[in-house]
Parts: C-alpha cells; structure tokens; sequence
C-alpha cells in the first residue's frame, strides 16, 4: 500500500518495450506518473515514498528482455 489512500501501483511492461503504471484514478507511462507525483505531492512523505518506487521499478525493468517484435 502506497501513498495518501494507501493504494495500489501496478506497472507492466506494454506492447512497444514501455511501462506503464496504474494508481488510483492515475494511468500513463512511468514518466507520466513521476510527473505527475512531483506535481502532487512533491517532497511530501507520499511523494518520497512513490520517488523510491519509481526507482525500483526503473531497476526492475531494466532487466527485462527486449520486447521481442512480431513478424508483419
């Protein structure tokens, strides 16, 4: 559980090699989300706690395969 209402971040990994993440009322790319978190909640306690999980999701995702591209 995370942030202000103690809710849930999902991310994966889409179609085209990207992540995308989900939070509450809050969809888009992990750069969308760091955005808008800065935005939010800036250097608030929610804000610290959501900036360490984009790291963690930035070095778990960096191991992942290339997205292998399918045959037109």
């Amino acid at each position: 559980h995370v942030g202000s209402e103690n809710g849930t971040l999902t991310y994966f990994r889409t179609k085209d090699g990207g992540i995308y993440t989900n939070r509450g009322c809050f969809d888009g790319t992990l750069d969308e989300f760091e955005s808008a978190v800065k935005e939010r909640h800036g250097d608030n306690q929610s804000g610290k706690e959501y900036a360490l999980l984009i790291e963690f999701i930035r070095l778990r995702t960096s191991s992942w395969r290339p997205v292998e591209q399918e045959a037109a």
